[in-house]
């Protein structure tokens, strides 16, 4: 089965920090093909700065709070409270980090440095990510309108993320292909995904979610 990558599927499998990477990764690097479309990489581009900026503030913030917060020296039986700790967004990511990168016990100092660094290596890994995407992903560029499928989900779905989907069902009929799945964390389209795989010629909606790692 292909897949069709939404934006923030895009974004999930670039930025390390994301909250559904773990997800976005298995899902993206078991496929054999992959597609997105030009409208998606827009998003993409107009987003990724903001969204870097947010994670690093995160992590940031995180590293502060275990300065403030945390003993001088951090013994692996509080592992699980530096999780804990941890922003939701990033909860996935620090957990990682302290399970694979992390010797305890651990001066509180040294793991702020060391967090330090991981904001750096981190602003590389989504460089590296994205070019790596891009190179095994094949972008469509729609040209033709469907009106009728628009306005039957015209009072479901925001219009950016409407076109997107019409990108994928656009792609089903032209490039003939025998089935595509639609990866997203959108709630709204999750929420109408029978709709939407009953006006557009997608297969599955697949929910990031809830999907396990």
């Amino acid at each position: 089965m292909s897949i069709f990558l939404d934006t923030n599927a895009v974004i999930g499998y670039c930025f390390p920090a994301d909250r559904w990477h773990p997800q976005c990764d298995r899902c993206v690097d078991k496929q054999s093909s992959v597609y997105t479309s030009d409208k998606v990489l827009a998003e993409w581009y107009h987003k990724k700065d903001i969204i870097e900026q947010r994670h690093t503030s995160a992590i940031l913030e995180h590293a502060a709070t275990i300065i403030k917060k945390m003993p001088a020296t951090i013994e692996i039986s509080e592992r699980n409270k530096l999780c804990a700790i941890a922003p939701i967004t990033i909860k996935p990511l620090m957990r990682l980090f302290y399970e694979r990168k992390i010797n305890f016990p651990i001066s509180k100092d040294i793991l702020y440095d060391m967090i330090q660094q991981l904001v750096m290596e981190l602003e590389s890994k989504q460089i590296q990510r994205f070019s790596s995407l891009k190179s095994k992903c094949i972008v469509h560029n729609r040209t033709k309108s469907y009106p009728i499928e628009d306005d039957a989900l015209k009072l479901l779905i925001h219009d950016s993320d409407r076109a997107i989907l019409i990108d994928a069902h656009d792609l089903v009929l032209s490039a003939l292909l025998g089935g595509l799945d639609f990866l997203t964390a959108d709630d709204a389209i999750s929420t109408n995904a029978k709709t939407i795989t009953s006006v557009l010629k997608i297969g599955l909606i697949v929910d990031l979610r809830y999907q396990l790692f």
